[in-house]
């Protein structure tokens, strides 16, 4: 009986003799994939995923180091997400869901002072994670003006405790950072007073120089400048006298008669046209606190209403709260320089009397005294 017949060995191929794997085609695509999707839940309730990040971005507050806020931006339209893109100080993950995803709202922490937190839901398949990422506030510009020094975001899983720990120890720490450096880079490192510098102390100017300010040289800081003082006091003393005779012009009220005197003030003075607007607050306040309408400062919520109530006033009392202003500023006579000088709207007659019997009440004075009107 002849023997079987043996098969044929099959051909091993080697690695370089097999066909090459063809690699797949890969289109990109933007998709744009509501908020209802990218949520810790699969639910098709927009509302139940918005209060699912609140609550996150709440659990995730109560858990960072000091005292932080939460709040929600609608970044539903583009012009919200154009805006809030121009603050996300990160070009990463937080960056890319929040151009390519159509979200209804994000989620914002923030401690009161500088930093800001954005709170973001990361799409499939990372459902139930989150973006966090830092923001850079307004007042120093637009991330892109300062992407160099990017802190960037990170992601985070569903559990608060853990979030937490990841910002408190990943986060926080690079976002402070860089807003240190960014200070440090736009208005000068912190010398504190007294330390020592590449030329001396930071309080040590030389006393021979002549531009030396007397409030660096004597060491008193947050002082202002004494000459500078006497100078803005007799601006704002001539701009509420020349503002007193434009009463004459025609009906109108105190921040008409103000407004463009303090480019007029700035010119006739040669000061720097950027102190026109500082003079004519500076003169507003005055006016109110002579009329008896005390503000605490320009940023008083109060401000708007007693303009509105001084500017009620019959016109002759309210040009008398003007001249009643102008009168603390006046200068010495001897440390007063021609160039300065506007004619007083006291009669030159008028002898300061040297008895110490209270004065009188300053009435309306004639239309004779006061004056020559400027051309403002």
């Amino acid at each position: 009986m002849p023997p079987p017949r043996r098969r044929p060995p099959a051909r091993i191929l080697a690695r370089h003799d097999r066909p090459k794997r063809k690699p797949p085609t890969i289109t990109a695509s933007l998709h744009v994939q509501p908020l209802y999707l990218t949520g810790p839940a699969s639910t098709t309730n927009p509302e139940e995923q918005t209060r699912t990040l609140l609550q996150f971005t709440r659990d995730l507050a109560a858990r960072l180091p000091g005292t932080w806020s939460v709040g929600t931006i609608d970044i539903s339209t583009g012009t919200a997400r154009s805006a809030l893109h121009d603050q996300l100080w990160d070009d990463a993950v937080a960056d890319w869901i929040l151009a390519t995803f159509a979200h209804q709202h994000a989620g914002t922490v923030t401690d009161g002072g500088l930093r800001t937190l954005l709170v973001l839901p990361r799409p499939r398949p990372h459902t139930g994670q989150y973006a966090v990422a830092p923001l850079l506030p307004e007042a120093l510009g637009t991330a892109s003006d300062s992407e160099d020094l990017t802190p960037q975001g990170i992601t985070v899983g569903a559990d608060p405790v853990r979030a937490a720990s990841a910002v408190r120890t990943r986060l926080l720490p690079r976002y402070s950072g860089a807003l240190r450096a960014l200070l440090a880079r736009e208005i000068g490192p912190i010398t504190p007073s007294g330390a020592e510098t590449a030329g001396g102390t930071a309080d040590e100017v030389d006393p021979e120089s002549e531009d030396a300010p007397a409030y660096v040289a004597d060491g008193r800081r947050w002082h202002s400048d004494p000459r500078d003082a006497q100078v803005l006091r007799e601006a704002v003393r001539s701009l509420l006298l020349a503002a007193e005779v434009r009463f004459d012009e025609e009906p109108t009220g105190a921040t008409d008669v103000l407004a463009g005197g303090g480019e007029y003030i700035c010119d006739r003075e040669g000061l720097d046209a950027d102190l026109a607007p500082v003079i004519e607050a500076v003169a507003l306040t005055a006016v109110l606190d002579a009329a008896g309408l005390r503000v605490h400062s320009l940023l008083d919520p109060a401000l708007p209403d007693r303009v509105e109530e001084f500017e009620s006033w019959p016109q002759q009392r309210q040009r008398q709260a003007f001249h009643l202003a102008a009168r603390p500023l006046a200068p010495q006579a001897a440390t007063r320089h021609a160039a300065a000088r506007i004619r007083s709207a006291t009669h030159p007659a008028v002898v300061r009397s040297t008895t110490t019997t209270a004065p009188s009440p300053v009435s309306a004075l004639p239309a004779a005294h006061l004056p020559t009107r400027p051309t403002l």
